[in-house]
């Protein structure tokens, strides 16, 4: 590999480390805000507020911690697959037959909730008691080994008439033996913030309440901003502080306290633990210890480990392995709130998560711990269950990184009174799927008597031809060593493209020990399926023996073979969704029809939306089309292929047949309806749902798959019955091609371009034709991991990333009932160039396409056809969302938007902006379109006449879905056509 610096080194950053530095520290994500200085008056205001707060007592003597749950996300569902980049460490399908007529709160995922919640020393869960189904917490929270304290929550609407529902609330809250409760009286909490002038019914609720209870029975406090506005674009201004405090002032006078809730510690994506404890402590502190407000008004605080959801917004906070959740802790020390809520429980797809998950372990629950016996003034207590001959150290970086990314690996101590007065020095090493050590770092030493971290940093450019790397790591004290080789997660090193921002956290106590094991895939078929086949050997019982693809688990052993796809039979999964629109009404029909042998797989008795039938299902009246997925499987003997056929009938929303061996030929066959919907049947290779716990000790197993791309790395990974978690060595699919490319990759941290040379095969250049060969969903040889679908949501193709709130589509959120067009969401094929097939758009037409076609920090060239109807006016042509990169037509003139991260992260503006030729394109007649970003050089062509260049090199700040022929936030629907879409790396 050759990996050479093509440009001079930026500045280097003045927060956080960098490559080449002392290696202690993240890097340039962090970079110093403006607002986060102060000018010198400010500066000495500040420390007067400091000398202030000294007075400041918490109100409520000690501080609670709370979790935030959805409560819906329990550890008996069996759904997680191909939706969740996480699930949790305790789930389990068995939980479903202990206790199956509960229609919410399964009763033992329950109690492992509370078991789990007592762990990790919480006070309990914070829920909106009036949501859906979320009442069941009320009796759950107090059964025999389920009992919790509930911090209730406010409902979420606030502008109808919720005075009367937040009293029915409170009256709830009261009657609940166990609802968290400060000095005797309830405290209610209100999701999420508000704006100080939305404050107005505070006062008429705080009426209502003293009316219908009498005085002082509850503490109502609203989540708030600590400032009053926005942060300023410069430092921090004595004006700006005083009006802020002023705004505090007033937001206790109509309420009981402050629940501190907005973004401002964080920039761009991390926390700034120096910012938080030097200027908002001491302004919430400085006002709390006011006489009008000291010992009367509490405070409440946010925590979170981190926020790294891709689906919907890329990520937004990089927990920076345990740095943000240790240092907001340690913040918190010293800020001493009356309560903490903590974000989030158990999230979807967000990865908030503070319950136990595959990836995290109990990582979260022994840093709870940990600063629970310290607020309290305790000795430190070993975590149940752990050899205290091995440290407890955690061992966390990205499970999935892009070139241009640095490898980032945090190593954590966590003090429980073990090893005292010892140091730990701590070598890290990475080696490749050979043997061989292509990466070490110089040791480093921290204490065992303090919550210390050392982190080892490197650009994983450098190692980008490796594909996927192991860690090794040692760790040597006073008379003792630790050494582990193999088990931990395997680190995927992508060269333009990776989807998964999720930290892997490993507890060192926490690695299963004595477990062999391996898969070994086939070749490829004709069809591109290939055989997996696998071991595994271990000294204590496995719940789960699985196999994943990247993020994804692409099989799940089961020695019953009851949620296995039956033999001979092939599998196929029927699934719609659309816009959300209540008037819009499906039921009807779904029938398989000429398919002797066909099983149905009958959906749970409880479902609401479908009624089991002999030859299909019944879909029910009243429920209407919406962004939740709703989805059948059914079972067809390889020989009833040919005849069989799905006929759906949901009149007047969609009527259609499908032929099954259309999708056994093609993976995936859809036909789009109205309101953004698509009706999408797909060939079925893995499970449907996760099996019970497999409780054996050995297993062999084979199955078949097909890769989603060419790029694909597989493992083995396994949880024991003890929650230990081991994964295999990875086996990369892909094959060298012996062709090499070059290309440009601006590195994050070191803000310079590096060139980089890598067999073709590590590349992703998906590109599209367009044609109708499977309906509406939109296919590239590139692999089905870069499909997309005609105005409907990318998921429903890739088969990976499904949740509610629009996954997979940008443009969903902003396509409204009674917009002109909004019926026909999904645009119409028509004649292009040189025989080729186009999209034509016209009304509220787009199509959805995967995340980071605009590769995030590689250089890039993306071209098409484009044949507009109309010039006049501003349209969207391709783009990912403000935060990444966007094509438009202004008056005939293309115009290309960059957004650059470190731009965005010093506030000088994050938009580069490439105008094409000033020739604008003409109405009726077809013309390539050419961006091109070599990370020199920014700019757009016409008909290969080059606009002017724009000298940049820079990297995305959030890749979102794809959307072509509208955009984000202001989807500016085309009017014209688009032809022979390709993406190329420069």
């Amino acid at each position: 590999m050759k990996f050479l610096v093509s440009m001079a080194a930026a500045a280097v950053l003045s927060v956080g480390g960098v490559f080449g530095g002392d290696g202690r520290g993240p890097g340039g994500e962090n970079i110093l805000r403006k607002a986060w200085t102060c000018t010198p008056e400010a500066g000495a205001l500040l420390a007067q507020w400091r000398e202030e707060a000294k007075a400041y007592r918490p109100a409520a003597g000690r501080t609670a911690i709370y979790a935030r749950g959805q409560l819906k996300y329990g550890a008996e569902r069996s759904d997680f697959l191909h939706a969740w980049y996480e699930r949790p460490l305790h789930q389990n399908t068995n939980y479903q037959k202990e206790d199956p007529e509960s229609p919410f709160l399964n009763i033992p995922a329950w109690r492992k909730t509370v078991e789990t919640i007592r762990l990790g020393k919480m006070d309990g869960l914070g829920v909106c008691i009036s949501q859906s189904s979320r009442g069941y917490v009320i009796p759950r929270s107090v059964i025999p080994g389920g009992e919790t304290s509930i911090l209730v929550e406010l409902p979420y609407a606030y502008h109808d008439g919720s005075v009367e529902k937040y009293v029915e609330v409170a009256e709830k809250a009261m009657n609940m033996p166990n609802s968290f409760r400060i000095d005797g009286k309830v405290v209610l909490t209100r999701y999420p913030k508000v704006n100080e002038d939305q404050l107005d019914k505070a006062d008429a609720f705080r009426k209502a309440l003293d009316a219908k209870f009498g005085k002082d029975k509850f503490i109502v406090i609203y989540y708030v901003g600590a400032f009053d506005g926005p942060l300023p674009d410069g430092p921090m201004t004595a004006e700006f502080l005083l009006k802020s405090r002023e705004h505090l002032r007033r937001v206790l006078r109509k309420t009981d306290g402050i629940f501190m809730a907005d973004w401002s510690v964080y920039w761009p994506r991390r926390y700034s633990a120096a910012f938080e404890r030097n200027v908002v402590a001491p302004l919430l502190q400085a006002v709390l210890s006011e006489p009008e407000f000291a010992g009367k008004k509490y405070l409440g605080m946010p925590i979170s480990p981190g926020h790294e959801n891709c689906y919907r917004w890329c990520y937004s906070l990089d927990s920076t392995g345990t740095t943000m959740f240790t240092e907001r802790m340690e913040t918190m020390t010293t800020l001493r709130p009356d309560f903490l809520l903590c974000c989030e429980w158990d999230e979807e797809n967000e990865n908030t998560h503070i319950r136990p998950t595959v990836s995290n372990g109990y990582v979260h629950q022994r840093l709870l711990r940990h600063f629970v016996d310290k607020w309290a003034g305790r000795p430190f207590e070993v975590f149940p269950g752990d050899d205290t001959s091995i440290p407890n150290l955690v061992l966390s970086y990205r499970k999935s990184l892009i070139a241009g990314e640095p490898i980032e690996a945090e190593v954590r101590n966590i003090p429980d009174g073990t090893f005292k007065g010892q140091t730990f020095t701590m070598s890290l090493r990475w080696r490749n799927r050979e043997g061989r050590i292509v990466k070490s770092y110089p040791a480093q030493k921290i204490s065992a008597d303090a919550l210390e971290n050392a982190w080892f940093v490197s650009p994983a450019s450098e190692l980008a031809a490796e594909r996927v790397i192991v860690p090794e790591l040692e760790v040597a004290w006073n008379g003792g060593r630790y050494e582990k080789r193999s088990g931990f997660w395997p680190l995927d090193i992508n060269a333009v493209r990776s989807l998964d921002f999720k930290w892997v956290k490993q507890a060192l106590r926490e690695q299963a020990t004595g477990v062999e094991g391996r898969v070994v895939a086939g070749e490829k078929g004709s069809d591109g399926i290939c055989s997996v086949s696998g071991k595994v050997k271990s000294g204590t019982k496995l719940r789960s023996i699985e196999v994943l693809e990247g993020p994804d688990t692409v099989y799940m052993y089961d020695p019953s073979m009851a949620y296995s796809i039956p033999a001979g039979k092939i599998a196929f999964r029927f699934e719609y969704q659309g816009y959300e629109c209540a008037t819009n009404i499906v039921s009807g029909r779904i029938t398989v029809r000429n398919a002797p042998g066909v099983e149905l797989a009958k959906t749970p008795a409880g479902h609401r939306i479908f009624e089991n039938a002999s030859d299909g299902w019944i879909v029910k009246k009243g429920r209407w089309l919406n962004a939740w997925p709703r989805r059948l499987f059914f079972y067809v003997p390889e020989s009833s292929v040919a005849t069989g056929e799905l006929a759906v009938d949901l009149s007047p929303v969609f009527k259609g047949t499908f032929r099954l061996a259309d999708a056994l030929a093609k993976d995936v066959v859809g036909v789009a309806g109205p309101f953004g919907s698509n009706f999408v049947l797909t060939r079925y290779l893995t499970q449907k749902a996760i099996p019970p716990p497999c409780g054996v000790e050995s297993a062999e197993f084979s199955f078949k798959m097909k890769p989603i791309a060419k790029t694909s790395v597989l493992r083995l990974q396994t949880v024991d019955e003890n929650d230990r978690v081991w994964r295999s060595e990875p086996i990369a699919l892909g094959k060298p091609s012996g062709a090499t490319k070059t290309f440009h990759v601006f590195e994050r941290d070191l803000e310079k371009v590096s060139e980089i040379t890598l067999d073709a095969s590590l590349l992703d250049e998906p590109s599209y034709d367009f044609g109708d060969e499977r309906g509406s969903v939109l296919s590239s040889p590139a692999g089905r991991a870069f499909w997309g679908i005609l105005g409907g949501h990318v998921p429903q193709v890739t088969g990976f990333g499904t949740g509610e709130s629009a996954y997979g589509n940008i443009v969903a959120s902003y396509v409204k009932p009674n917009m002109p067009g909004w019926e026909d969401t999904a645009p119409t094929r028509v004649a292009g160039p040189d025989g080729k097939t186009a999209l034509h758009f016209k009304g509220c037409e787009s199509a959805a396409l995967p995340q980071q076609l605009f590769p995030m920090f590689a250089g890039f060239e993306v071209s098409f056809w484009v044949k507009p109807d109309v010039v006049e006016g501003t349209y969207a042509l391709l783009g990912a969302g403000t935060t990444a990169c966007e094509v438009f037509m202004k008056d005939g003139i293309v115009l290309a938007n960059y957004f650059a991260a470190c731009r965005y992260a010093r506030q000088q503006g994050s938009l580069v902006r490439a105008k094409g030729p000033q020739t604008p394109l003409v109405a009726g007649k077809w013309r390539l379109v050419r961006i091109v970003f070599d990370q020199s050089e920014f700019y757009v062509e016409v008909d290969g006449q080059k606009g002017k260049p724009v000298k940049a090199s820079a990297y995305q700040h959030n890749a979102r879905y794809t959307a072509l022929g509208a955009a984000n936030h202001h989807p500016c629907f085309f009017r014209g056509a688009l032809s022979e879409l390709s993406f190329r790396v420069r």
